[in-house]
């Protein structure tokens, strides 16, 4: 619904967007893609989305020659098959310190899971819990005084923590202080830190989820908020990245053009994608 064009909504109510996707299997993953799916596999694999209203999502296999029918119909196997594989990270061109906290708090809630088995770490929140209860009953005792004014009916008035949500503040309150110099809250630096900090740590969450997966990471406009010289910083490291992984940017700036494979560069023009043919066609307007 957010992807179909708006002007053939009306005309082609049951129209469709249609996503081709080309993977190219290792050695081991076509072993593995035998024994796994029961076909042999030379090693490409095109597959295509169709991606329809209500959400509903058809999967093709676009292969040649006789395996082509025996390889669609097992379409959904293969799919999962792939999905497994894969690690995909997205980052958007508005990164701030509020979109890293929440990749703080997820990296340090994995990390600190690891205490909360201790007979120690239990201890210490039961203790926190015997000591905060008293407190919450008496402000219950209080709140339903002044509500019985307002709501007769009401007959009682609790607050209560559960222990997963005691778990979890303890688990997502830390805040990241960053040096460059001035020890600061991230909160409080430039937009371009905040921007670098954002990337670092989406790239260290995914790839310390990934697991031994394929990585994909895309970012959208990486120039973002960035002083030139951060971004010759940040272009050498997406280059060492992608020397492991599939890195996919959208961007406006001649800096983050690949020079070398010029097919690589892809040319949006008047609603139209294409790889560039020409050297030329890289000049980003």
């Amino acid at each position: 619904r957010r992807d179909f064009p708006k002007h053939l909504q009306i005309a082609k109510p049951t129209g469709a967007s249609v996503f081709g996707l080309y993977f190219e299997l290792s050695p081991a993953e076509i072993v593995e893609f035998k024994r796994t799916i029961k076909s042999d596999l030379d090693g490409s694999l095109p597959l295509e989305l169709e991606v329809m209203d209500r959400g509903i999502v058809k999967v093709k296999i676009r292969k040649k020659g006789r395996a082509a029918a025996a390889l669609s119909q097992k379409s959904a196997q293969i799919a999962r098959f792939l999905a497994s594989r894969i690690e995909f990270e997205y980052i958007p061109a508005i990164r701030t310190a509020k979109s890293s906290q929440r990749v703080i708090d997820s990296l340090v809630s994995s990390e600190l899971s690891t205490v909360e088995e201790l007979p120690e770490f239990k201890a210490a929140v039961s203790q926190i819990e015997k000591l905060q209860q008293p407190v919450l009953n008496a402000l219950s005792k209080s709140i339903r005084s002044t509500m019985k004014l307002f709501l007769p009916a009401i007959t009682d008035v609790r607050f209560s923590i559960t222990g997963e949500q005691r778990f979890q503040a303890l688990r997502t309150s830390a805040r990241m202080i960053v040096d460059d110099g001035t020890p600061t809250e991230l909160d409080y630096k430039g937009d371009g830190v905040q921007s670098l900090a954002a990337i670092a740590l989406m790239r260290h969450a995914s790839e310390s989820s990934a697991k031994g997966k394929n990585f994909v990471v895309a970012i959208e406009e990486p120039e973002s908020h960035l002083h030139p010289s951060a971004m010759h910083s940040l272009k050498h490291v997406l280059h060492e990245l992608a020397l492991k992984h599939q890195v996919v940017i959208t961007t406006h700036s001649p800096l983050f053009v690949d020079r070398t494979n010029v097919a690589s560069n892809i040319i949006v023009n008047k609603k139209k994608a294409r790889a560039a043919r020409r050297s030329e066609e890289r000049r980003v307007g």
